[in-house]
């Protein structure tokens, strides 16, 4: 028997994508958990505004499964 498994949808669940600069860390919100978070600023769950500085920033979420399967996404954050 052949089992096809279906390929996770790993989200970035935070609405606010823009931050001034001298904001504090914000946690960002992902589902489902246990996956890893990367890009400028990016220290564990957190994106620290002061750390990544002006400009825009991509960050990736990156999450595998129980089967090995595994999706990636982005989302751009702005430092202004």
């Amino acid at each position: 028997m052949l089992t096809v498994n279906s390929v996770p949808e790993p989200l970035i669940l935070n609405s606010a994508l823009s931050f001034c600069e001298n904001d504090d860390p914000v946690l960002i919100q992902v589902s489902p958990s246990g996956g890893m978070l990367t890009g400028t600023g990016i220290s564990g769950l957190y994106f620290d505004p002061t750390v990544a500085g002006d400009g825009s920033h991509v960050i990736t979420y990156s999450y595998t499964d129980a089967n090995s399967c595994s999706a990636s996404v982005t989302k751009t954050l702005l430092v202004n």
